[in-house]
């Protein structure tokens, strides 16, 4: 296993393998018509604080992925957004979890900057990706949810992807204990 510092957690390298073998094939059953994500660019950078593109140069020197400006004012909206943390999900209801898509995010309306409450990191991302899809398609909520019903009824293509390993162990508390009596 290896350590995903981007994601901040463990991977089997046998799992990292399969992942990447999957991604190469279903690249290759696309449609030439289907955009590839553009590669990083060697000078303009995009600010995933402010979304708006920038020279590198003013990034942040040790990494130029973000406007200094912009990760203070995050911080700071953190920090203001700290005492309403509750115990559970204000989108879910449900609590927060050990698990990262499970851990709290401070939410907020980015047009109106008002806060919204605490919610699951994949809460989080899904109200965004829906608010982003219904922008660019100019969709209500009704739209969104008949196209996700829609796509999710849709048959999928045998194109010979594999499954992952049963490597390690289903839960954190089996690891712990199966590592620890080998140790």
């Amino acid at each position: 296993m290896y350590y995903n510092t981007r994601d901040a957690f463990y991977v089997h390298k046998e799992c990292e393998k399969v992942r990447g073998r999957n991604n190469r094939k279903t690249k290759s059953q696309l449609s030439e018509t289907v955009p590839f994500k553009q590669l990083q660019h060697p000078v303009i950078g995009k600010c995933p604080e402010c979304k708006r593109y920038d020279s590198k140069n003013n990034f942040y020197q040790y990494n130029k992925r973000k406007h200094p400006e912009c990760t203070n004012i995050q911080t700071r909206n953190s920090t203001k957004m700290k005492p309403y943390k509750t115990d559970t999900c204000a989108f879910t209801g449900l609590p927060f979890g050990s698990k990262s898509e499970m851990r709290p995010v401070g939410d907020h309306d980015h047009d109106t900057l008002e806060y919204r409450g605490h919610i699951w990191s994949a809460a989080n991302r899904l109200e965004g990706a829906a608010k982003f899809i219904m922008n660019e398609a100019g969709w209500t909520v009704d739209d969104l949810c008949t196209a996700l019903k829609s796509y999710l009824a849709k048959p999928g293509i045998d194109i010979g992807l594999e499954p992952y390993p049963q490597l390690g162990y289903a839960t954190p508390e089996e690891a712990l204990a199966n590592l620890s009596t080998n140790t």
